[in-house]
């Protein structure tokens, strides 16, 4: 087992989780196809309304009560969307929890309670660094480390930096590799 070269102890907290799923802003999957029913329903409800409060098809005040439908139920699709989010993140850490991370020569370590997480920089799909957080994915986890752990965001840039020219040197040594 090699050396720590750094330690890093932080609280992670809900905040942290949301900031996590705040970053996919796009829907995927079954969310997806969910979403533009709930669209879709707009329509419906447009067909649904009495022909005196929507008039005809061609009418003015047809399309405008079609556009006021589709907005309200885009903003109630994102409002329910965005809390589901916060309720996921809030599930996930429902209180503040110590961590502990350890950059290490091969691999990062990290302690989280009940849980030890050990990344090969090679196994690192992506280093995403927010306004407050770096996010080192290695699927199936995702390390979130808050700029509370670095002190600064210049040592936060660094540590991003950092493991991502880590997680990258792995690549170009395979690239090499397959040169020869």
């Amino acid at each position: 087992m090699t050396k720590p070269l750094r330690t890093l102890t932080y609280t992670l907290t809900a905040d942290d989780a949301l900031a996590f799923a705040n970053l996919q802003r796009d829907y995927k999957g079954w969310g997806k196809a969910l979403f533009y029913a709930w669209i879709a329903c707009a329509g419906l409800t447009l067909v649904l309304l009495p022909h005196e409060w929507t008039g005809d098809e061609g009418d003015v005040r047809f399309y405008i009560i079609g556009l006021a439908l589709i907005g309200l139920f885009w903003f109630s699709g994102s409002l329910i969307r965005d809390q589901y989010r916060r309720y996921r993140a809030y599930r996930a850490i429902p209180a503040p929890v110590p961590a502990r991370l350890e950059i290490r020569g091969d691999h990062l370590h990290a302690e989280l309670p009940g849980r030890t997480l050990s990344i090969a920089y090679e196994t690192i799909n992506a280093v995403v660094r927010g306004k407050a957080h770096v996010f080192i994915t290695a699927l199936p986890d995702t390390l979130i480390v808050p700029l509370s752990a670095f002190g600064s965001d210049e040592k936060m840039a660094a540590f991003a930096a950092d493991i991502e020219a880590r997680s990258r040197a792995k690549d170009e040594v395979a690239e090499g590799a397959s040169r020869s």
